[in-house]
């Protein structure tokens, strides 16, 4: 770490709140002492407003550090409020004021032709009877944050926030904390020092984060820009060992995209309120994210693009939601059967890979009531097109609506199309018979395991949504396998929507479009709608 810059240990949560405090207190000194006649409240109303209207500074990408808005803030302070006076420096009361005003106070009304009288008259004609608050700062709580709903959290953080004390509560209790950074490129390392500053201020009242930190291409070689790396991951570890300071804070959910790093941050392990975590990288080891099993609140674990199964997964039986996604190694898919047997509180389970294996684990999760698996393979992305097709877009207009919503979206897959997707579904593997389909409410798989899975699916009485990946050609699929499927989609009774996860440059044969066309006639009540399914790498 350079010399002058943060050591990345965070202000203890007390000290944080005074210094929020006192840069809030700032402002309203700064008008006083140049003799301005300009109450705490217009000035908060002049500022809240201008923060709304986008006055703010901000740096894209991230939230600016506190210190870059205290200028504008203070800039603020000066200004006339917008409603009630005009802001001009008016002397003290006269007797005749005074007097007027201990007349009304006693149930009286003001003396006809005094300034108080001119000033409730015109109170009164412009606001009615009710006398209704002629500011933003007479408004109650509630309104107020209704009114800043509008503006970025990061604005209301840097600038809103440092007007008064009351902004900056109202500022920070928004039930949607929630901050996104992503600083990658050339700048990454400048860009991450500023939000090491900015962040262990305002850790107490985030809580959901998402982090995606990069360094690039730097000048010097090869050993500048590793120099460049560690830097950017040692300051993303620092702002994590903001919230661990303090007992996890109120961070509930976290995401981290990590490209480079070999290991997961230990400070991830010190965040005991985390319900959710979303880890997508490549080169976490399985014993550095052994630290994620200790979490007693984690109950959402998201593991995208990994090639090791994190330690003591098997230990972790809160977990009611679990999504696997490997694009390039199917090794730790083979891994986690031995472990599901155990998370038998899952109820919603997603497994992108080589997942032949899991089948038979599926039986122990009684509780299962979304279940999706998708087979993905490294091999060559095109595929040959096949004879009188139509394509995708096409036919997606045709079945129905793409605005139409599906329950669940599938993840984001690996590189490579969907095996077997045009194949012969006799060379798949198919889902169990059990008690666990019998709660089964969404699934989501592929044509050659859905026409495989047949006889085991008639125990989901449940099962409303199916969503389908790729339709194939009925000259590539037996031909009592095609009519099977598409009679038992025609008549399984609580099956109330098909959705088809369609590429946008996917084709399909017009001998599968008219099916679908036929079916939709058959059974007039199943909804039909598509949407993308997109296939990406791990970059």
């Amino acid at each position: 770490m350079p010399d002058g810059q943060p050591t990345g240990q965070p202000e203890q949560p007390g000290a944080a709140q005074q210094a929020l405090d006192g840069e809030a207190a700032a402002p309203e000194a700064a008008a006083e002492e140049q003799g301005q006649a300009v109450g705490s409240e217009g000035a908060a109303a002049a500022a809240a407003a201008a923060a709304a209207s986008g006055g703010g500074a901000s740096i894209p990408g991230h939230a600016d550090s506190p210190a870059a808005a205290a200028p504008a803030a203070d800039g603020l302070a000066g200004t006339a409020p917008t409603g009630g006076s005009s802001g001009a420096a008016e002397g003290p009361p006269t007797a005749e004021d005074s007097a007027a005003m201990s007349e009304q106070a006693k149930g009286g009304s003001p003396a006809a032709g005094s300034g108080a009288a001119a000033a409730a008259g015109a109170g009164i004609g412009e606001q009615g009877s009710d006398a209704a608050p002629c500011t933003l700062m007479g408004l109650p709580d509630h309104l107020i944050s209704k009114c800043l709903e509008p503006v970025e959290l990061a604005e209301r953080l840097t600038s809103v926030a440092f007007v008064c004390k009351r902004l900056s509560t109202l500022s920070l209790c928004a039930d949607e904390r929630c901050v996104r950074i992503k600083i990658t490129g050339a700048r990454a390392v400048e860009r991450s020092r500023q939000l090491l500053l900015w962040l262990p201020r305002h850790a107490p009242s985030i809580k959901y984060l998402s982090v995606e930190m990069a360094a690039g291409p730097a000048e010097g070689g090869e050993a500048a820009a590793e120099a460049d790396v560690a830097e950017v991951d040692n300051i993303a570890a620092c702002c994590l060992s903001a919230f661990g300071v303090l007992g996890g804070g109120q961070l509930v959910q976290l995401t981290l995209r990590d490209k480079s790093s070999e290991a997961m941050p230990a400070q991830v392990a010190a965040l005991i309120n985390l319900e959710e975590l979303q880890l997508k990288c490549r080169s976490y080891s399985a014993d550095s994210m052994a630290g994620i099993s200790s979490l007693p609140a984690l109950t959402n674990l998201v593991l995208s693009c990994f090639t090791a199964m994190p330690a003591g997964l098997a230990g972790m039986t809160q977990l009611a939601r679990l999504e696997l996604n490997t694009c390039t190694d199917s090794a730790p898919v083979a891994g986690l059967a031995a472990m599901l047997t155990s998370l038998t509180g899952l109820w919603d389970l997603w497994i992108g890979g080589d997942y032949a294996s899991v089948l038979p684990a599926l039986t122990a999760l009684t509780q299962l009531e979304k279940l999706g698996l998708m087979l993905y393979t490294t091999g060559p992305e095109a595929e040959e097109d096949v004879e009188g097709a139509v394509p995708a877009a096409a036919a997606a207009a045709a079945v129905g609506p793409g605005a139409a919503a599906a329950p669940a979206a599938a993840p984001a897959a690996g590189a490579g199309a969907a095996a077997g997707a045009a194949g012969d579904a006799a060379t798949q593997p198919s889902l169990p018979a059990g008690s666990y389909l019998s709660g089964l409410l969404e699934l989501d798989v592929n044509w050659p395991l859905l026409a495989n899975s047949l006889p085991a699916l008639e125990q989901a009485i449940q099962l409303e949504y199916l969503a389908m990946h790729s339709v194939p050609d009925p000259k590539a699929a037996p031909t009592e396998q095609w009519d099977s499927t598409f009679n038992w989609l025609a008549r399984h009774p609580p099956l109330q929507q098909l959705h088809l996860r369609l590429s946008d440059d996917e084709q399909i044969s017009f001998a599968a479009f008219d099916a679908l066309m036929r079916l939709k006639d058959r059974r007039p009540g199943l909804q039909l709608d598509r949407g993308a399914s997109s296939w990406t790498n791990c970059d």
